[in-house]
This record gives structure tokens, C-alpha cells and sequence, in this order.
């Protein structure tokens, strides 16, 4: 039988000559730390990973910005022991450039996770996916940009939960930049602390053969939704929900009903000939609104039942902006009011596709609590510009089976 770390040896305590007292005590130090190594478990398949962190970003040279340092924030899921994916931003705060207006910079990211382990307490990682820019409201950072991130980086743990993590990464848009004219490229280096929840594969929730079948969930939502319109840049709202999730093995029937209160009043523009005067002229006319409600069907996929699973889903919803006001200051008649009252109420209800994704911890075959993204498409000739995206958290518990089986003769 091989001698443990802490069995004493042949020698039997007795002093080494040669050997100063200092001596001893870094040779017992550094077998501590390799005993301790050994002990450290390297899998990490359905684990998650979450942690914060501190970021030194260059800028692209033409956009004359400062280097500047930040903060942020990640959210990881450990597909296997070498794959997974992560979703992650960071922000900076406002600054002022030299004859220029002041600008935000906050970035956000999905990527794909290639894990390389290096022994029990490291390991090296490279990922890439998409990325998004966002500069701001006030001129000339008036603007974001989407586009690919990708880089690399090194994981220390200093035991089977927390660790170090140093990562540099790149942010490169294809496109010409509203600002330059030219592609641009960004580079943000960081470090920080990372923290490892959950159980390893050994220790995980799996389903046995159809028992999840036929479950009927009743669930609640919360999150924030992402909007904009034709005279408004993006804004960030909450929205809350419940839903219907029929199970049936890997796939489920999912009904939802959401509804968010918009934090200030939200402006869109529509047309109408009959107007003569607007914040964009005469054919137009302005409407807020405060207020959004969603209807979502569809069906979503469960491939593999763990303790943390993923799911991805699609479907149709009909979204609706509630009392949409009209600024009808220029109409002359009350039937040009009730005709420009009827643009906005046209304007203000259309149906869409969406998609969805998110992960799924699953505390017992009743109970689970879930992270999603939501994106749908855009509609022509609503108050809404372009797709929405749509960041939640939730819960839901089985009431029961969603059918009845005949047990025996009536």
C-alpha cells in the first residue's frame, strides 16, 4: 500500500542533518500544498460559475478614447468537463473626453467555453461568441455596436469552489463604426474571483425514465426587458409573469403571460397625414406609453436531464402596448382626434416569433428554478422598434400529472 501525504516516514521524526529550522518549515509547507492539490476535485461538468471582476479596457486608437479601468460581472454553466458557456458584462462609468461629450462604455457577451485542465487547481480556457457595445445616449456616442468577442484566459482554484481568474479579450465589429468610418476593435483585460455552485456529475439530480412525463408546472417570472423606439434609443424595463409548462419527456407544451410597467414614459412616432405639427414635423404624430402585456405559446426542448440542464425553446407571442396617448394638440376636430386615437391603436398590438434559452436547476422532480433569455422578432408599423430581448429568473412547482390514465374497468 502506497504511504499517505501524512504518514510519518521511515525516519520516524527524527531530525535530518544538515537541516535548519527554516528549512523544515518550508518542506512542510510545500508538502501541505501538494497534499492539499491532490485533494482538490478537477470535475466540474454541471457545475456553474459566477463571479466579479475588475477590467482595464483599450480603447480602438481612432476612437481617441483614454484606457480606463471598470468592473463586472459573469455568469457561467460547465456543459462537461471541457465545454461550456458563458454570458457575461462589464461597465464603466461616465467619463468626459476632451472636446467631446461624456460616454458610457458597457459591454455584454455569450460565448462558448473551451476548458483545458491543467492538473487539479488550474486550468486554461479559450471562448469566443457574440458581443455587444453600448457607447450611451448623448452625441456622438449615441450609438452601439454588435459584434464578435472571443480570448482566452487562466483559472486558479484555491479549492473546490473559489478561485482566481485572469482573462484578456478581444471586442471586433465587422462593420464600419458610426464614429470612425472603419471596423473597430477593443481590448479589455481582467481579474477576479470566481465561485463554483452546484454539484459535480456524481453528485447530480437525474430523472428516471418518465418520471417528468405529463407534469403539469405552474411557475412565476421576473426579469427586465429590453426596448426601443423610432424616437427613443434602447431603455431597460422590469416585466413580471406566470406560465404553464406541460412536460413530456425532453419537450414541453409552455403557455405565458407577462407584463411590464414601464419605469418613465416611453415615446414612438406613427404617421398620419391629417397632422400638421410634431417633434418631426407635420405627417406625424407623437404617442407615449407606459405599459406592455405579452401572450407567449410555444415548445421547448430539455436534451439532457441533470441536476442543471439547459433548454431552448420558440414559438409565438402577441405583444400589446396598453393605452397608448396620442399628443393630438394640433387636431381641430374630434373626429381627427378619435381618427389619429385609431393610428395608435392599430400601432400598438401585432404578433411575433421568439426564441428563448436559459438553464434549469433542478431541486426535485417537483421543484425548479430557471434562468432564461427571450428575443423576438421585429414587426412593420409597431410602437416598438426592432427585436426586444427580454433577462429573467424564475420558479415553478408540479401540481400534479397534466393527464389522467385509465387504471382499471370503469
Amino acid at each position: 500500500m502506497s504511504q499517505s501525504c501524512w504518514q510519518p516516514s521511515a525516519l520516524g521524526g527524527r531530525r535530518l542533518p544538515g537541516r535548519s529550522r527554516p528549512m523544515r518549515a518550508l518542506t512542510i509547507v510545500g508538502v501541505g500544498l501538494v497534499c492539499a492539490a491532490a485533494t482538490l476535485s478537477g470535475q466540474h461538468s454541471d457545475q456553474i460559475e459566477w463571479g466579479a471582476y475588475g477590467t482595464f479596457t483599450r480603447f480602438d486608437k481612432l476612437y481617441g478614447l483614454p484606457d480606463r479601468t471598470g468592473g463586472g460581472i459573469r455568469f457561467g454553466y460547465f456543459i462537461s468537463d471541457h465545454i461550456g458557456v458563458e454570458a457575461e458584462s462589464n461597465w464603466l462609468g461616465p467619463s468626459t473626453t476632451t472636446g467631446r461629450a461624456s460616454y458610457l462604455f458597457h459591454t455584454g457577451s455569450l460565448s462558448l467555453v473551451l476548458n483545458l485542465p491543467l492538473g487539479n487547481r488550474a486550468m486554461f480556457y479559450a471562448l469566443g461568441g457574440v458581443a455587444r457595445v453600448d457607447y450611451g445616449t448623448t452625441y456622438p456616442y449615441n450609438f452601439a455596436e454588435n459584434g464578435l468577442g472571443g480570448g482566452g484566459g487562466l483559472r486558479l482554484m484555491f479549492s473546490d469552489r473559489w478561485g482566481l481568474r485572469l482573462d484578456g479579450r478581444a471586442f471586433f465589429d465587422p462593420k464600419k463604426s458610426l464614429l470612425t468610418g472603419s471596423t473597430s476593435t477593443h481590448l479589455i483585460a481582467s481579474a477576479g474571483l470566481s465561485y463554483m455552485g452546484g454539484l459535480p456529475r456524481t453528485g447530480t439530480y437525474v430523472a428516471r425514465g418518465g418520471e417528468r412525463d405529463y407534469q403539469w408546472y405552474w411557475g412565476a417570472e421576473g426579469g427586465v426587458i429590453l426596448v426601443k423606439t423610432n424616437a427613443q434609443t434602447s431603455t431597460v424595463e422590469p416585466i413580471v409573469g406566470g406560465h404553464w409548462l406541460i412536460t413530456k419527456h425532453r419537450t414541453s407544451l409552455l403557455v405565458s403571460y407577462e407584463g411590464s410597467f414601464f419605469i418613465d414614459s416611453v415615446r414612438a412616432i406613427i404617421e398620419d397625414p391629417a397632422s400638421t405639427a410634431s417633434s418631426a414635423g407635420p405627417g406625424f404624430r407623437d404617442v407615449t406609453f407606459s405599459r406592455l402585456r405579452r401572450l407567449s405559446f410555444g415548445l421547448v426542448a430539455h436534451p439532457a436531464q441533470r441536476r442543471i440542464e439547459p433548454f431552448v425553446g420558440g414559438g409565438f407571442a402577441i405583444m400589446q402596448i396598453i393605452n397608448p396617448a396620442v399628443d393630438c394638440s394640433s387636431c381641430t376636430t374630434n373626429s381627427e382626434a378619435f381618427a389619429a386615437q385609431g393610428l395608435a391603436q392599430n400601432a400598438a398590438s401585432k404578433a411575433f416569433a421568439w426564441v428563448l434559452g436559459g438553464l434549469q436547476i433542478n431541486y426535485s422532480r417537483r421543484l425548479n428554478v430557471f434562468g432564461q433569455y427571450i428575443i423576438t422578432s421585429s414587426s412593420q408599423g409597431f410602437l416598438l422598434n426592432g427585436n426586444t430581448h427580454t433577462l429573467q429568473g424564475g420558479v415553478r412547482y408540479s401540481l400534479g400529472s397534466a393527464r389522467e390514465d385509465v387504471t382499471g374497468p370503469r
